[in-house]
């Protein structure tokens, strides 16, 4: 009799002994430290400068960033950041619809926000905080923005094609490129005296061209960039001294050097 009680106790004893096992969903999980969630880094984003007329850059850490999210933070913190202080303009003014990366370049999709204006300068420098910034991530070489059907960025900057970040407004004041034609078709009909601001190749151009003219109006311009070369089409009107009126369409190629545009090439559009 004693043996069977023994074996009772023992039974008894690593019965009651054992906590009842809860249902799973209720019980605390503790889960291993995600790096993934905790991956931090520096990235570069450049900010339009209203009050210097330039594009400047700074370094910020942004967490919980990924290779495969980077564009899309790094575009998403130049926004917050703009809105930070007077000096930059505001890059609420336009949503990023979706980024898209192929091979070396980024496809930007954008829109703009209702009752938006922006003059060319502002207009420069916001499109260039988009390149560049876009553009700073590894690898990347050509930034591709897409504002629905329109081939312009908002009235003055062609972008059909692919643009490559600009160091040509990085910390330097925005310089009017169609200033510079103004400046050189105005020295040209008032007394020739053109030749520290033009080509000989673009001098001939306008000698065999327009030289029959007596003065012009510019209708319309538009930029292909804005980097140490590019090109500015316009629309112009030259007269005679009948006042007989001729429509042209010309390009201009420029190059920045030492803080200005001069014009290397004139082409007949």
């Amino acid at each position: 009799m004693r043996k069977y009680l023994i074996i009772i106790l023992i039974v008894l004893l690593f019965t009651t002994s054992c906590a009842p096992q809860q249902e799973e969903s209720s019980v605390t999980k503790i889960l291993p430290y995600n790096e993934e969630k905790n991956q931090q880094d520096i990235v570069q984003i450049f900010l339009p400068n209203i009050n210097l007329s330039c594009v400047i850059n700074e370094l910020v850490t942004i967490k919980g960033i990924t290779k495969e999210t980077y564009i899309e933070r790094a575009i998403e913190t130049t926004i917050t950041r703009s809105l930070e202080s007077s000096s930059f303009i505001d890059m609420n003014i336009l949503n990023i619809i979706k980024t898209d990366v192929v091979d070396e370049t980024v496809f930007l999709t954008i829109e703009w926000k209702d009752g938006i204006y922006l003059n060319e300068e502002e207009e420069c420098l916001v499109l260039y905080s988009l390149v560049n910034t876009a553009a700073s991530m590894d690898e990347i070489q050509f930034v591709k923005i897409v504002n629905g059907e329109n081939d312009f960025f908002f009235d003055k900057y062609y972008i059909g094609e692919a643009l490559s970040p600009s160091n040509t407004i990085l910390y330097k004041d925005y310089v009017k490129p169609i200033n510079t034609i103004d400046e050189v078709l105005n020295s040209y009909f008032k007394d020739r005296n053109v030749y520290s601001e033009i080509s000989e190749e673009a001098l001939d151009f306008l000698d065999e061209n327009i030289s029959e003219y007596i003065g012009y109006s510019i209708k319309d311009y538009q930029y292909n960039q804005y980097n140490t070369l590019l090109t500015t089409s316009i629309e112009v009107v030259f007269y005679n001294e009948s006042y007989i009126r001729e429509d042209r369409r010309l390009s201009f190629l420029l190059e920045y050097t030492n803080g200005k545009f001069r014009v290397r090439e004139i082409y007949e559009l």
